[in-house]
Parts: structure tokens; sequence; C-alpha cells
């Protein structure tokens, strides 16, 4: 560790105190996601949109069979997958996975779902697969207001993606179009997201979960609520359903407490002034906090010189993935070799101190990040009954909590997983960490919507 002089330690220290989130902090949080998730079963159009599935978990044991297609986009790629289900709880898998260039993620209705037609045409041929008849569990991380198993109504973009002439529709019914111009006679058969697939996925894997979370390039959680509480669906006739929650849109800005660092990434940001939380905790939006705390410590003459680099003036010229590297980076040496690497600067010129600064400030926006983190989920296990808030290991005593996780953040953070399990046991107490069971479901997301698709034609659920 090196040396900082008193002005950077100043500096540092007024940095530390915006991002610092205190106990009481991570309870009034939680306490307003529990008040979101009641306002979303209750009432349409709320920000925490609780969104109706229309998939029931308690179906789902393993025996389910049968080929499917899944199409699954992801942060920045496309994967496109032929299951075949043992109903054994297994399967087999045939899958191709692409970029999706930058220009599509913010092109066109026509232009984004042509292209999706044609990946998926693309895999069929390359694998010598006929389309035709098959069914397709279509994977759609964003925010979508479901009508049925089948369709829904787009609510917004995230995460980099801008696609003009698409709020408002049925994202499955653009992309039938489309694969109905290619001529393939695939039908899209399900419409799901990432956190529901994880569900489904689990519980075919014989994985009894209480929910799922995703922490990735944004953040998001689902589960099985009773059809009794879902009151803004009274002529639902199902005993319940998978709710798919959206905690990543929670915006109530009393008990979030965004600093000036958080307000600068939310008006850089394509979808700005929505999505606060995931703004605050996720892989997509963290490293560009770094760079904005960075780029403010340069302008002060505290750091590197007072000199800032192209890349360092760049929106996400610093990533989440390098602010990690140098946070678990073994000496300073290794730090300035990533600076220099990925923000253009000459080795030679990065100081001790230099790397230090930028290692801290790393581990804070990390740090408030991780704690975050762990509200929603509290929140929701408080919903369902499986804790009380300020009453540790109530009402279910010792028992194990499993939840299916995923995204880049889990898997690649292991500091991330202690800081979102610590501030669980902080917010419902310390003994409540150690019953929890975080289960990665491999390839959650494919299973999960092949696992939909099989519902969706097997079963009808509205």
């Amino acid at each position: 560790m090196a040396t900082l002089s008193p002005a950077i330690q100043q500096a540092l220290g007024d940095v530390a105190k915006l991002f610092q989130v205190s106990n009481d902090d991570l309870i009034q949080v939680t306490k307003g996601f529990g008040d979101a998730y009641l306002r979303g079963l209750q009432l349409p159009d709320q920000p925490v949109v609780m969104g109706p599935s229309y998939v029931k978990n308690d179906e789902d044991d393993g025996t389910e069979s049968g080929a499917f297609l899944v199409l699954d986009i992801g942060w920045n790629n496309i994967y496109v997958a032929k299951l075949e289900l043992d109903g054994k709880g297994s399967y087999t898998s045939v899958f191709k996975v692409s970029d999706i260039p930058k220009e599509i993620m913010t092109s066109d209705a026509n232009t984004f779902f042509g292209y999706l037609a044609q990946s998926v045409k693309t895999f069929l041929t390359e694998n010598s697969i006929q389309g035709k008849g098959l069914s397709l569990g279509f994977r759609f991380p964003f925010a979508v207001q479901k009508t049925s198993l089948r369709s829904g109504i787009l609510l917004g973009w995230s995460k980099g993606f801008n696609i003009k002439g698409t709020v408002g529709k049925d994202p499955a019914g653009l992309l039938q179009n489309a694969l109905d111009q290619a001529g393939l006679g695939v039908t899209v058969a399900a419409l799901v997201n990432d956190t529901v697939a994880s569900v489904l996925a689990a519980s075919y894997s014989s994985v009894s979960c209480v929910m799922s979370a995703i922490y990735g390039a944004g953040t998001n959680g689902a589960y099985s609520e009773p059809a009794a509480g879902i009151a803004k669906l009274p002529n639902f006739k199902e005993d319940e359903m998978i709710i798919n929650t959206e905690w990543g849109a929670f915006s109530d800005r009393s008990v979030l407490k965004p600093n000036t660092f958080d307000d600068q990434v939310d008006k850089l940001s394509l979808n700005a002034g929505q999505y606060l939380f995931q703004k605050m905790t996720c892989w997509f939006y963290l490293g560009e906090i770094v760079r904005g705390i960075l780029l403010s410590l340069v302008g002060s003459k505290l750091l590197l010189n007072g000199v800032a680099t192209d890349a360092l003036k760049k929106y996400h010229g610093f990533s989440t993935f390098h602010a990690f590297l140098v946070e678990d980076a073994k000496d300073l040496e290794t730090i300035k070799e990533i600076i220099a690497e990925n923000l253009g600067y000459d080795q030679s010129a990065i100081s001790d101190q230099d790397a230090e600064i930028i290692r801290q400030v790393c581990s804070i926006v990390a740090e408030r990040g991780g704690k975050l983190a762990g509200a929603p989920v509290a929140a929701l296990l408080i919903h369902q009954g499986h804790a009380v808030l300020g009453q540790a290991n109530a009402p279910s005593g010792k028992l194990p909590i499993a939840i299916a996780i995923d995204g880049e953040l889990f898997i690649g953070s292991q500091k991330f997983q202690s800081r979102f399990v610590n501030s669980v046991g902080a917010i419902l107490g310390a003994d409540f960490a150690n019953r929890l069971q975080l289960v990665h479901v491999k390839e959650g997301g494919i299973v999960g919507a092949a696992i939909a698709a099989y519902e969706a034609i097997n079963h009808n659920h509205g």
C-alpha cells in the first residue's frame, strides 16, 4: 500500500462518505423494496412492475421432454440453441453464440428483429436442422408487461440497447413476424425473462429455490406468488404464478440516496431516470461510476498528473471487469499494468500513489454495490414469509434457503458474493446469512426458456 498525501486522503474520504451505506440505510432500502413489491402486485403501471409471467413453477419437476429452440439475448451477444429435454432432469444441446454489432443494438424494429431471425436461420442451416414445426422459447432480458405466456408489452430497454419503434409493442410478435418473413416455420411459443428462466431451470434440475436473483449487466429477481396475492389479476384461476419483479427499476431517491457520480451516469445513460437501483449495483454501470470518480480526481490534479486520456474521457471507457481486476490485483504493479493497458497511459507515468488511489476507488464503488444488492433479496424473503425484519431466524428456524443465482457479478467476483451475503445478514440477522445457498444453475437461461416453451404447448395459464 502506497503512502497517500493528506490532500488525497481527504479527497478519498469525501468520496467514501458519498458511497457509505449503513445498516440503517440497508433496512430503509429493504422496506422501500417491500412497499414497492406490494404496490406492484396491487396496481398496474408501477416502477417495480411485479409482472405476471403466466408460468407456474410447481408443474416443473424434470419430467418435461421434447425438442425446442431457444433464442437468448445476452449483454452483447445472441445465443441460439436446440435443446432435447429427456424427461429425467437432463438435456442435450447444440448452440451458436454470436456478437451483436453495436449498430444493431441501437437500430430499429425491422433491423433488430430481422437480425435475430437471420441468426436463427444461420444456426438451423449450419446444424442441418429443419425449423418447420419447432417451438421456440424467447429469453428476453428487458422489462416487459406480460399479457400471456406467449406475449407481452415492452416497457423499455436497458444495458445499452435502444431499439426504435418497439416500446409498447410485443417483442414476441415482432420476432414471430421476422421469423415468418425468413420462411423458417418456427413458432415463438413462450416469452420469458432471465429470472423466470432461472427458476424453471432450477426446478428441472430438482433444486428447490425460493427465488432467482440476477446480478449481471442488469439486475432482477423472480419468485412464486400465490394467486390471492396478485390483486391486479383478480380473474387469474390458478393457485400460483411466477412473478418477474423487475426490481432493477426501483428508483426511490429518498432511500437510495444517489450522489453526484450516480447522477452523472444517469444523465449519460440511454435510460436516464430509469433503473436507478440497477445503475448503482450492476456490471454495466459500476465501472462507469469508477470512471467518473477517476476523471474528477484527475480534474482536481490529484491523480495521474492531472492528465485525462481519451479512454478515460469516453463513456464506458473503463469497464466493471477492469474495476474488479484492479480490486483483486496482488500488488500495485499489476494495477499499473491494468490501467496502462485499458486507459492508454504510459505505465512508467503511473505512480504507486496513483495505483493505490484507483484501487481504493474501485473498492468503494464495489462495496456499495454489493451491500445494496442484498436489499431486494432480503425484502423478497420477508415478503415470502421466510424472514421477519429484526427477528433473526424467524419464522423458519435453521432451514437452508436456496436462491438460483446468475450474472457476471456473481460468477466473476467472490468479493461481490461475500458482500451480498453479508448484506442480507446485516438486514435479517447474522445467522441468516449462513442459511443462504447460492445455486448457480448451468445454462439456466436456455434451459428455462425451453421449459417455458414446453409449458406453453402442454398447459394453458392465460
